[in-house]
């Protein structure tokens, strides 16, 4: 939908010379009605073109590339609405050949025709361009991926003189996009001509909790809004302007007197999704084309706009999960993230995801419009072919995910106790070293006591609890010197050996221990050295 007659241009530009003057002129009038039509003549209109409102749609299939690949794809395409133009056909087209060349590779294109004859061209390119581009792999085959880049290239310009050729389907003014993908085990090669886009959703994180995709194009849109783009066909005489651009220089009659040399086309100068950069003949007359490359195009063949296509090889792993084609009736309206996203959520089936892909971009279509139904005789939407291969086996990978997802938890809960054991035996230790500090304390403070001394017989129940009181509130740490000076007396009277009239009261106090500690044990009044 991209290039447009001079005839054409001129009734846009009269259109948006119009809508300058009257700015009220897509007011929402009553349903049923517009200011061309009455509602007989609409609803006859409406009915006519039922049949092809519908989408075109693949049910979902599958292949298997080689002893790796398992693939599931499917392809929907939605036939846009113009309110000029009721009667409009879907100029959309898209290819998938499953077994193409051998057993290894699988062949899906997406094509958006433009023009008058837009129609014909993407069917044309459809029908031609994948059997020429096997019988360019046929002839030079080889995973040498330079000859797989020559051999695309060479069929799409075969392709692009042989529409031109063409004698049944006039191209001056029309053409076609065309992105396309061979799809191999282990690797994705991209031809890509206009502005069709092709991308990637790969799953960045391991994590069964983070497996949201990630988009990742594969593409880029061939525009003048590209500095590279725009300075070919510079070079070969080509304008770079946008419609209003045109007619305000056509209004200041300016157009033999001045002409601009652009670097590419200034976004901050009367960006407009609407009306983007075109090629244009030094004239500003024709062709209008809104992208550098495409096949078909004949006029604008001359002012640098080419049929060659970028090629992108991609190595596949495991963690490309899917891959997404489709026309710019999508892409004008979702973003990357968005398409895969919705990917994502129908990865069970392509078929639910191309309908809700398909679904979304006709919401945000009719939302740019302030319409609320498709219905309404103001909407208008571009044609929307969405095409969604998806890599893996989905039930073997929702099985590997859930184990996966067990084995983190498992892990996950294995840390966490053995964290929890780690640090309670670490509380453990810390409590049996405070108790064995505190033990060894109060023994000495014990027999520092003067209350303490070995020559007293040993405490009745009264003293005992007496005892057990004052250790209790004896907290204060005793000094290291103090410590120093009992232990040095203690030795003294071990060396002396025992007083026979305290013999009793002694040992209980200094009994050797079965335990590997050194530390004295307490005897059998330890209700006076408490430790806990």
């Amino acid at each position: 939908m991209g290039c447009v007659s001079s005839s054409e241009a001129a009734i846009i530009g009269d259109k948006q010379q119009q809508q300058q003057q009257s700015p009220q002129r897509r007011q929402k009038q009553p349903s049923g009605f517009t200011e061309r039509k009455g509602p007989d003549v609409l609803q006859q209109q409406q009915q006519t073109i039922i049949s092809v409102v519908d989408p075109k749609t693949t049910t979902t299939q599958t292949l298997r590339l080689g002893d790796t690949l398992h693939v599931r794809y499917a392809c929907v395409s939605k036939r846009g609405r113009d309110p000029d133009s009721l009667l409009k056909p879907n100029q959309d087209s898209y290819s998938h050949h499953g077994t193409f060349h051998n057993d290894e590779t699988a062949f899906f294109g997406v094509y958006d025709g433009h023009g008058p004859t837009g129609q014909d061209c993407s069917t044309y390119v459809q029908q031609q361009l994948p059997q020429m581009i096997r019988s360019a792999l046929e002839e030079q085959y080889s995973l040498n991926t330079n000859l797989i880049e020559d051999s695309l290239k060479q069929a799409h310009i075969q392709c692009n003189r042989a529409l031109h050729a063409d004698s049944d389907i006039d191209d001056s003014y029309s053409g076609t996009t065309c992105v396309s993908i061979l799809l191999q085990p282990n690797r994705v090669t991209v031809s890509n001509v206009g502005d069709s886009r092709v991308i990637l959703g790969t799953q960045q994180q391991k994590q069964p909790q983070l497996q949201k995709w990630t988009a990742v194009p594969l593409s880029n849109d061939q525009t003048p809004r590209r500095q590279d783009e725009a300075k070919r066909c510079q070079q070969a005489g080509a304008r770079i302007m946008s419609f209003g651009q045109l007619q305000k220089e056509s209004r200041q009659q300016q157009q033999q007197q001045q002409q601009h040399d652009y670097d590419g086309y200034d976004e901050d100068e009367d960006d407009d999704v609407e009306d983007p950069p075109r090629i244009w003949a030094p004239n500003g007359k024709y062709p209008g084309t809104a992208f550098t490359r495409s096949i078909g195009d004949r006029m604008a063949k001359q002012f640098g706009v080419c049929a060659e296509p970028e090629v992108l090889h991609v190595t596949l792993s495991d963690k490309e999960r899917v891959l997404v084609l489709a026309s710019d009736g999508i892409w004008d309206v979702l973003s990357n993230q968005e398409v895969i996203d919705i990917c994502y959520q129908h990865r069970r089936d392509p078929l639910s995801a191309c309908h809700e892909i398909v679904k979304r971009s006709q919401e945000e279509w009719l939302k740019n419009d302030q319409v609320s139904s498709q219905d309404d005789p103001l909407a208008s939407y571009d044609d929307m072919t969405v095409l969604v291969v998806l890599l893996g086996d989905d039930d073997k990978d929702d099985d590997q995910q859930q184990q996966q997802q067990q084995r983190y938890n498992d892990n996950y809960e294995k840390e966490d106790n053995t964290q929890e054991v780690k640090d309670h035996s670490t509380d453990n230790d810390d409590d049996n070293n405070n108790m064995a500090s505190t033990r060894n304390d109060n023994d000495e403070d014990v027999k520092d006591h003067p209350d303490n001394d070995t020559t007293t017989p040993p405490p009745t129940t009264e003293t005992a609890t007496a005892a057990a009181t004052t250790t209790t509130t004896t907290t204060t740490p005793i000094p290291t010197e103090h410590k120093r000076r009992v232990r040095q007396k203690t030795l003294r009277k071990l060396e002396e050996g025992p007083d026979p009239d305290t013999t009793a009261a002694t040992s209980t106090f200094f009994a050797p221990t079965s335990s590997s500690s050194s530390s004295p044990v307490k005897s059998t009044t330890s209700s006076s050295h408490p430790t806990d």
